[in-house]
């Protein structure tokens, strides 16, 4: 609904067919140009900057959902965009007012665009902040741990904006949902085992159990 709404302007005028082929035209760079504002501002070289953005914005994984006709899948500007508020925040050109406003829209806007991304967001989100406290150093955990409460407080508010989905969602559980989940699920032997023959060791194949793709295997190294 996020880009639904963004995007109601040219559905009213032209149509939604028009409204979606826009979508997926305008995705990659967009999020190309996401990654593009965070590396300047971590780096401060423009040329090093302009190179990570297609890095991200076209990636295998950008085009692959181009081509299937996903736009909820390769809009991923606002992940790179919650990145850009920390640092601004860090480097105190945010203040912390202006820095719970603005990660509380972008996420609700990630949660309202698809709601795998949040959910990979927040792990990721918590993992890093976990990290960063246990390497910055004893002067800087605190700054740390005000940046986790300031991300809490945002998420607080986002959830709230998001209230409405969260309550349909939940009162409208499918019956029998669970049963189809092992289909759509990560089986653990499938990240080090490979679905298909590798190196004729075809014995290896039945082990894993992922039945939808192999992109689970990430392979020993």
């Amino acid at each position: 609904p996020s880009v639904a709404l963004l995007m109601w302007p040219v559905t009213a005028a032209i149509g939604p067919i028009a409204a979606f082929n826009l979508t997926l035209l305008l995705a990659p760079p967009a999020s190309a140009w996401a990654v593009f504002i965070v590396a300047r501002r971590l780096t401060g070289q423009f040329w090093a900057a302009l190179a990570a953005g297609p890095v991200y914005g076209f990636s295998t994984y950008e085009l692959a959902h181009e081509i299937s006709g996903q736009p909820n899948l390769t809009v991923t500007l606002l992940i790179p965009l919650v990145l850009y508020l920390v640092v601004r925040w860090w480097d105190g050109g945010l203040q912390r007012n202006g820095f719970i406003i603005w990660m509380t829209v972008v996420i609700a806007l990630e949660f309202y665009t698809l709601v795998e991304a949040f959910t990979d967001l927040t792990i990721l989100a918590v993992v890093a902040l976990v990290i960063g406290f246990v390497v910055a150093g004893r002067d800087l955990r605190p700054k740390v741990a005000r940046l986790a409460v300031y991300s809490a407080i945002g998420y607080v508010a986002a959830i709230v904006i998001a209230s409405p989905y969260l309550i349909y969602a939940l009162r409208n559980y499918p019956k029998g949902f669970t049963r189809t989940l092992p289909k759509f699920s990560l089986d653990f032997a499938g990240v080090v085992v490979p679905k298909y023959h590798l190196l004729g060791m075809k014995w290896l194949a039945p082990t894993s159990g992922h039945v939808m793709s192999p992109k689970s295997y990430l392979g020993l190294p």
